[in-house]
């Protein structure tokens, strides 16, 4: 004997689905005849969240069943009412989603590839409750983050890294020139190689020649004490400088101060 079938629906909105249960209310009375609205919230990292509590709100405030499957990552809702259904779906999303950012400023870009490359953005990551799930180049940089867990707990992670910010901001120096002056560093060029020379020639700092933008930044290592950083930026740039002025011979060409956004 065959058993009971299963028809799904799909409807453009939830005006029409209720519309329809309105007008095929009598399917539930048939035998083993039910009828009811469903919606499916993908998850990913179920184990962050306490779904126990937010499964007591949810199923209290709008009226629903509510189950969970953590082989598929995903939460089913079901219920007499589809904008009951809807409603709580939507407020699951809201809640489960993850936070996704883009890191457009190339500061931000060096500080966060610095926490990923030691394994501080994990270690802060987990510390926190949330999942960092970084978007790297093909040069290895982070250009974006998202990070999965409750709301509450992304922003005690993006608060970590404002505290980074704060420090990594005493450690860095962006040198922007006009690109007549910045070709000379192209490589393999006299300049290249003078600048790659002075990088060799301390272990304090990174110095990078960042082609796309015409510019040079300077990093200064974590390790160095906040007293010493003066010094180190004056000894980089007074190198770039005489690099500049022996290739170029001109000294209003060292730096054009113009921010990087507005060029």
């Amino acid at each position: 004997m065959q058993g009971p079938i299963t028809l799904s629906l799909l409807f453009a909105n939830t005006s029409d689905a209720e519309q329809f249960i309105t007008n095929n209310g009598h399917i539930s009375s048939w035998p083993e005849g039910k009828l009811y609205a469903e919606a499916v919230v993908h998850v990913q990292h179920l184990e962050l969240y306490d779904i126990q509590s937010l499964e007591s709100s949810v199923v209290k405030k709008y009226a629903v069943n509510f189950s969970v499957s953590k082989t598929q990552k995903l939460i089913k809702i079901n219920g007499k009412s589809p904008k009951q259904v809807g409603r709580c779906s939507q407020t699951l999303q809201s809640y489960l989603c993850p936070l996704k950012i883009h890191l457009g400023e190339r500061k931000q870009q060096v500080l966060v590839t610095e926490l990923y490359s030691s394994g501080c953005l994990f270690q802060d990551a987990n510390d926190c409750g949330v999942f960092a799930e970084p978007r790297v180049s093909n040069a290895s940089e982070v250009f974006g983050l998202t990070i999965y867990g409750p709301q509450s707990n992304q922003g005690q992670f993006m608060s970590k890294i404002g505290n980074y910010s704060n420090a990594f901001e005493g450690r860095y120096e962006y040198l922007p020139y006009e690109p007549s002056t910045a070709s000379v560093f192209l490589m393999p060029s006299a300049g290249s190689k003078r600048l790659q020379a002075l990088q060799e020639g301390t272990n304090s700092a990174k110095i990078v020649f960042l082609k796309s933008l015409d510019s040079i930044e300077i990093v200064i290592n974590p390790d160095i004490p906040a007293r010493e950083r003066a010094n180190i930026f004056k000894t980089c740039k007074e190198g770039i400088q005489k690099i500049v002025l022996d290739l170029c011979g001109d000294n209003r060409k060292i730096v054009d101060q113009t921010c990087v956004k507005c060029k």
